[in-house]
């Protein structure tokens, strides 16, 4: 039997983070506007490892990585914290955001607006936040065919690729 404990922690903490980036919306009186048209893609066609950057959020950057478990590369989006480039040795936490269905790692890197306020103001511990590409409908599962290897591109490529960078 596999241990989905890993995928299981890296998906519930994006949903954590999501409540907690509510809960501080609501503490700014912050009103979020929404358009579910503009969250999903099409999904016909080949798996989009590599969406194109658009406009990121300021303290956030767009960045690949070489997946053995794709075959190629795989983009992602980080927040880096305040003063992250003087500390480059410095050890962050780290919190891997796992978007929602239809969405990718660009469209979720939009919450680092509310991430970074948090972390200048002192109610968010110094962290950097990965905002995974988990394709738009995986539930972030290996597909049984194995076109689509998210869980194995996240757990085995992306987080060690994090931890040495």
């Amino acid at each position: 039997m596999r241990d989905y404990s890993r995928i299981c922690r890296l998906v519930f903490t994006g949903v954590a983070f999501g409540s907690m980036i509510s809960l501080v919306q609501a503490a700014t009186k912050k009103e979020k506007t929404h358009d579910p048209g503009q969250d999903h893609e099409d999904v016909a066609g080949p798996p989009q490892w590599v969406v194109p950057p658009g406009d990121l959020p300021p303290a956030t950057r767009y960045e690949t990585f070489d997946s053995k478990s794709v075959g190629g590369r795989v983009c992602y989006a980080i927040y880096l914290p305040p003063g992250y480039d003087a500390k480059k040795e410095e050890r962050y936490p780290v919190l891997f955001f796992c978007h929602g269905s239809g969405g990718n790692a660009v469209k979720i890197a939009k919450y680092a607006e509310e991430i970074d306020p948090a972390v200048r103001g002192g109610n968010a511990p110094e962290m950097l936040v990965v905002f995974v590409n988990g394709l738009a409908f995986s539930q972030y599962m290996d597909a049984p065919d194995g076109t689509q290897p998210v869980e194995s591109s996240i757990i085995k490529n992306l987080v060690p690729h994090i931890d040495r960078t």
